[in-house]
């Protein structure tokens, strides 16, 4: 029989923070159910998401990683770097690289403890753009940007203005639910400042505005890259801090940038019981 209490850390990358549960130390239940419950910032933790490790035989563990609004994803830049650092500390991995399992496939990350703070670099796959100047109106007005797979999807919009005075919660709910998006994407405001640097900001899928993504981060870099308006390496400026994207010329992709602890703790299984 479970307990009722539940063992969680609350984590975050660049501000973008995630509920972490593993299925080593505690029975889980419904993951979509208690994601909503948890991450409601008044009455739960307060997340973006919940993310769980889970046992793999092939890889140091598994990531699942449902939103906010209980809907799954199939990657989260930030979040896997948070699970890597707990893979590594919680000696789920014998080395400093390793893989980790994701519905988007193996992912290898290079935990790197004695920065400060500690930070990971993950090999996020291939990023494929799927189209470069795609056209969707939305709200009135029409948006012109590149539609990109990186495990997930992602609208990358370039714009000519500060990215911090882009009204994104007026146009980022509506781009999301799109029709020209049938599983919904996330939504991406840049503006390349110099071909080193990307200002951002994003409408992530699922749980609106937040302080990072590093998907997006990479997706953003890369289709800039295939521009020719960024070099192929650069520093992706987001709310919650800054994180380093390398593309290569056969489309895959390097993502560096922190995990960070915010702290430990326990929640009564009761809260999350009957969850709907």
């Amino acid at each position: 029989m479970a307990t009722d209490s539940v063992p969680f850390v609350k984590m975050h990358g660049l501000g973008n923070d995630y509920v972490y549960l593993d299925e080593r130390e505690t029975v889980i239940g419904d993951v979509p159910a208690w994601s909503r419950v948890l991450s409601e910032r008044h009455r739960g933790v307060g997340s973006d998401g919940l993310i769980v490790l889970r046992r793999d035989a092939e890889h140091a563990c598994r990531m699942e990683m449902v939103n906010a609004d209980g809907s799954h994803a199939e990657m989260c830049g930030n979040g896997i770097r948070c699970v890597a650092r707990l893979a590594r500390e919680r000696g789920y991995a014998d080395t400093d690289t390793f893989t980790i399992a994701t519905d988007n496939g193996p992912l290898e990350v290079e935990v790197r403890l004695a920065d400060d703070p500690p930070s990971v670099r993950v090999g996020m796959g291939r990023a494929v753009i799927e189209e470069a100047d795609a056209s969707v109106e939305a709200g009135g007005r029409t948006f012109v940007g590149s539609i990109v797979d990186v495990g997930n999807p992602h609208f990358i919009v370039p714009i000519d203005i500060d990215s911090r005075e882009f009204p994104l919660e007026q146009f980022g709910p509506l781009l999301e639910i799109h029709p020209r998006f049938p599983h919904r994407a996330n939504i991406e405001f840049v503006h390349a400042t110099t071909r080193q640097d990307i200002a951002f900001r994003v409408w992530e899928r699922g749980s609106g505005e937040t302080q990072a993504c590093g998907t997006g981060a990479t997706a953003a870099a890369a289709a800039l890259y295939a521009k020719g308006v960024v070099d192929a390496t650069s520093t992706v400026h987001l709310l919650g801090g800054d994180l380093v994207i390398e593309v290569h010329d056969d489309g895959h992709t390097w993502m560096t940038g922190p995990a960070e602890v915010s702290f430990h703790g326990t929640f009564a299984r009761s809260l999350v019981e009957g969850a709907r």
